[in-house]
C-alpha cells in the first residue's frame, strides 16, 4: 500500500510541474510562432462580420427592439399579427 501511495504522489507532483511548465511555455510560443498577431487578427474580421450583419439586418434589429416584428417564424402568423 505505501508503493502504490508514494507513486501516486510522485505522479501527482510530475502532473504540477508538468502544468506550470506548460502554462509558462504558452507565452514562449505564442511569440516564437506569432499566435497573437494571428489571435489580434481573428478578433479584428470577427469584429468586422459583427459590423456587416449590423449593418446588413439594421432595420430588422430596430424593429424587434420596438415589438414589431417577431422573433421567430416557428410557427404561422396570426391574424391580428
Amino acid at each position: 500500500m505505501t508503493e502504490f501511495t508514494n507513486a501516486v504522489t510522485v505522479c501527482s507532483g510530475l502532473g504540477s510541474i508538468l502544468a506550470l511548465v506548460l502554462l509558462l511555455a504558452r507565452p514562449v510560443r505564442e511569440r516564437l510562432f506569432g499566435m497573437h498577431a494571428i489571435r489580434e487578427g481573428q478578433k479584428c474580421m470577427l469584429r468586422a462580420d459583427m459590423l456587416a450583419a449590423y449593418y446588413k439586418h439594421r432595420e430588422n434589429i430596430v424593429r424587434l427592439v420596438k415589438g414589431q416584428e417577431r422573433k421567430t417564424y416557428l410557427t404561422k402568423k396570426k391574424k391580428g399579427d
